[in-house]
């Protein structure tokens, strides 16, 4: 899974859960996102932009939908500048993943 910029994205994970961070640009507000988990997927569009921000067509595993959440954030980072958006997925399973996406 890679971002609309090529990149790896930047995920954590408990047993229940699992975090996933990715950068939008300054300003960035979550009105202007759009965010999709559907069919065992992710996909994350921005208003103005062509291409999605995330595409996964494919999650590891299923996650509950209606118990994941998501919000835009201000970077904390001392290097870092701009937004970002935070993605919790609750897991069906409880399980450590080897991946984000299925190979």
């Amino acid at each position: 899974c890679r971002d609309s910029d090529g990149r790896s994205l930047v995920w954590t994970q408990t047993e229940d859960e699992l975090e996933l961070h990715v950068a939008v640009p300054a300003g960035t507000r979550a009105r202007a996102l759009t965010v999709s988990f559907a069919g065992g997927g992710l996909k994350v569009t921005a208003e103005g932009q062509e291409a999605p921000l995330v595409r996964a067509a494919k999650l590891y595993e299923p996650i509950r939908p209606d118990q994941s959440t998501w919000t835009v954030t201000d970077m904390k980072g001392a290097h870092e500048t701009g937004r970002e958006l935070v993605l919790t997925l609750d897991k069906v399973r409880s399980a450590h993943w080897p991946s984000l996406c299925e190979a």
